[in-house]
């Protein structure tokens, strides 16, 4: 009697688990579940950052705007960007270092900005739908604060990138397509624009203050976690980024790491050195 073919769903959800860091998991997950969850309540209207409702006291909109996801192509296109950008700022810096940035960097911090913003912008031309727009842009804020991060990053080693036909300045890539959508949606999104701009502000500090680290740190810390979770003191740096490196992924059958590029392996000897 033949073996039962594998179930596909089953063994593709294996393979998110193993390749997968946990921080950038917890985050696919999330932008999933709040899809479900505006199919059952609106969530801009309840949920979302809109600053005369936070200032009237329901503050708990500062935290929950990261859930207003109502779009369901809007959230294929958030998740291939941030599938491909926060593994590899994961992979750098470390899965807490992630989790800090999107829990509060691009979701708390972002939203008290747009805030005062909107307070700032109300002051001065008298205009009530700045407090009254619902200005969070949910898991958006978050992938273009961590495109921000990739693109500081990536041109340490690719200074162009291809966007369409054209070639462009890696480092400038997230503004042309934040242009593009702001252009699409007629006006500029408040959140977008500020987790942006903290991006670039993280993004530049830690191009040059990358933690050092030993290919022993990373094996123990991380090929033996089967959580997935990256310790920042085992986070590869600057060299996630190399061309010649393959991906730094867990495999939890073989429970170790595939490989090592060779610009990885001389960053982690040179680290070593000093």
């Amino acid at each position: 009697m033949s073996e039962p073919d594998e179930n596909p769903v089953l063994k593709a959800y294996e393979s998110f688990l193993h390749h997968t860091p946990a921080a950038t998991r917890m985050l696919l997950l999330l932008l999933v579940a709040s899809f479900f969850l505006s199919l059952l309540v609106p969530t801009g209207l309840a949920l979302g950052n809109v600053p005369q409702l936070v200032l009237n006291g329901e503050v708990y909109r500062i935290v929950t705007s990261i859930l207003v996801n109502p779009d369901f192509l809007s959230n294929i296109f958030a998740g291939l960007i941030l599938y491909q950008h926060s593994i590899r700022i994961e992979q750098s810096m470390g899965s807490a270092v992630l989790v800090w940035l999107c829990g509060v960097g691009f979701t708390i911090v972002t939203n008290l900005l747009v805030i005062s913003l909107s307070l700032v912008l109300f002051g001065l031309t008298s205009e009530p739908s700045y407090l009254l727009m619902e200005s969070s842009g949910g898991i958006w804020s978050v992938v273009f604060g961590t495109m921000a991060i990739e693109a500081c990053q990536a041109a340490v080693y690719h200074p162009q990138r291809r966007m369409l036909c054209y070639q462009v300045p890696t480092l400038y890539s997230p503004l042309i397509v934040l242009g593009f959508i702001c252009l699409m949606q007629g006006r500029i999104v408040f959140g977008y624009a500020v987790s942006m701009a903290l991006g670039y502000a993280v993004g530049r500090r830690n191009n040059a203050h990358f933690m050092p680290v030993s290919v022993g740190q990373v094996l123990d810390r991380y090929g033996r976690s089967l959580s997935g979770w990256i310790a920042s003191s085992s986070a590869a740096g600057v060299a996630t980024w190399s061309q010649d490196e393959q991906q730094v992924r867990f495999d939890a059958t073989t429970n170790c790491f595939p490989s090592f590029g060779s610009h990885t392996q001389l960053f982690l000897y040179q680290q070593q050195k000093v």
